[in-house]
């Protein structure tokens, strides 16, 4: 087979091509830019983060969160960037409906804390507190969460020290 100039430019846009669609997409596309970080720029990050993980977008939940973010969950245990991306793959392609969140906001200079007290119900249908709070920074043009904590009140504890 002769190689002319036509199948080697055939060739090298057919390399190109593919190899511009198999690069990631920049994390600048994926996050939400506020011009100020205020309190509506964390309620929308927050809402970013929640959509990302209802929705199973796993490029976006790896840009908003950071690297180091830790969560204390519900259960006592610790769990990791790599475990909420991991736990959101399996919500991808599912159409989950994205709660409505009531937040309360704290911003201090570059770091905010957002948090939510909610009535929610046990496994057996008796109604308890739940809630969390979420610690973030903003850095490079964005809100990143890197703490957070899930809790549940229990007004019938008494602590003695």
């Amino acid at each position: 087979m002769r190689c002319t100039s036509a199948t080697v430019l055939l060739c090298l846009c057919a390399v190109a091509g593919s190899a511009a669609a198999a690069r990631p997409v920049s994390c600048d596309a994926l996050l939400p830019h506020p011009k100020t970080h205020d309190e509506q720029s964390v309620r929308d990050a927050e809402h970013a983060w929640l959509v990302a993980e209802m929705g199973g977008d796993t490029d976006s939940l790896g840009c908003l969160l950071d690297d180091r973010y830790t969560n204390l969950s519900f259960d006592g245990k610790t769990y990791g960037k790599a475990d909420i991306v991991k736990h959101a793959v399996t919500r991808k392609g599912k159409n989950l409906p994205v709660p409505v969140v009531t937040l309360t906001v704290l911003v201090q200079g570059r770091s905010a804390t957002a948090y939510s007290v909610q009535e929610k119900h046990d496994q057996d249908g008796k109604p308890i507190i739940v809630y969390f709070a979420d610690s973030l920074e903003f850095r490079n043009g964005a809100w990143h969460p890197y703490f957070s904590v899930d809790s549940v009140a229990a007004p019938s504890v008494q602590i003695k020290d």
